[in-house]
């Protein structure tokens, strides 16, 4: 059990862990600004980070992943923060929006990252607004960009949660319980590095580190 001691091994808002080779665990605690690493045993090793947004501070952290042996990638909204285990800061990569990211109406922000240092990112599109009573899903996708400074490479199209756009005077959007969505993931496999599906589908889409699709899984439903 790990951050069950006292205040400074709590953990808040838990947005990720890597695990070494010699059994420590590296956690993201986003709410604290903070990484912990804990030894193998449980006890905390040490902690760093701090909120801001200079090199070596998190704002808005959302993903942590580990390059071996002993290199620790932290995205923060506006920035890839590159870590030693004891929390030396080697260095800081700017990353902001990707712009038109899947065409020239589009735009994608990084959420998370891989050990080879990809990053995967959700797509909006600027769309007209749905007319009252209609049920409908936004456009999306993801997209990723396999290394810092590459172009971004689109994965095809997922569309956001269903939801109901509701008529005057109430106005806005009401999502649908158990509607369709869909839904991201990050691999550890080279040729299984990003995970993307929509629940519509009952699919699984695989793509490797350079974004092509490499393996489909399906389940048989009626």
């Amino acid at each position: 059990v790990l951050g069950d001691g006292p205040p400074e091994e709590e953990l808040w808002q838990v947005w990720g862990a890597a695990r070494t080779a010699d059994g420590s665990v590296a956690i993201l605690s986003a709410g604290h600004s903070q990484v912990r690493v804990f030894d193998a045993g449980g006890d905390l090793a040490t902690s760093f980070g701090r909120e801001g947004q200079g090199p070596g501070e998190l704002e808005f952290a959302s993903s942590i992943a580990l390059v071996p042996p002993d290199t620790l990638l932290v995205l923060d909204r506006n920035a890839m923060e590159e870590f030693l285990l004891d929390g030396t800061l080697v260095r800081s990569h700017p990353v902001g929006p990707i712009p038109e990211a899947d065409g020239p109406t589009s735009a994608a922000r990084p959420t998370s990252v891989t050990s080879a240092r990809g990053l995967l990112a959700r797509t909006s599109y600027r769309q007209e607004s749905p007319q009252p009573g209609e049920i409908y899903r936004p456009r999306g996708g993801a997209v990723v960009v396999p290394r810092p400074g590459a172009d971004p490479v689109p994965l095809g199209s997922y569309p956001g949660m269903e939801q109901e756009r509701l008529p005057p005077p109430r106005g806005g959007n009401i999502v649908a319980p158990f509607g369709r969505s869909s839904s991201y993931a990050v691999g550890h496999r080279p040729e299984a590095r990003f995970i993307a599906a929509d629940n519509a589908r009952y699919e699984l889409h695989s793509y490797d580190d350079a974004g092509t699709l490499r393996r489909i899984i399906r389940r048989v439903k009626e």
